[in-house]
């Protein structure tokens, strides 16, 4: 019995226990192709070495700092690499 409030309450759901590239894999060891975690869960794949780094880096470093009273080195990078990767704008807003 689960205590979790699936969205399907007349089924049994495999229950996942890891994941690499573009698939996943249930505890009986069976694959799955993943084509419901979508662009801004899982895009660049499950078990991304490069994105594990990256978050554990993030983690040691500072896990949370709220932006209302502070910024950091990551954030920053990140929007200047947004700006740089941006259309220039063709009307300028002054105000």
């Amino acid at each position: 019995m689960t205590h979790v409030f699936h969205r399907h309450c007349h089924s049994q759901l495999p229950t996942v226990v890891r994941g690499e590239g573009v698939y996943l894999y249930d505890s009986d060891g069976k694959r799955y192709l993943d084509g419901c975690g979508g662009a801004a869960v899982s895009n660049l794949g499950h078990n991304h070495a490069a994105v594990k780094h990256a978050v554990m880096a993030q983690l040691e470093a500072v896990p949370f700092a709220h932006t209302g009273f502070f910024t950091s080195s990551s954030s920053e990078q990140l929007a200047s690499l947004l700006a740089s990767l941006a259309p220039a704008p063709s009307i300028m807003c002054t105000s």
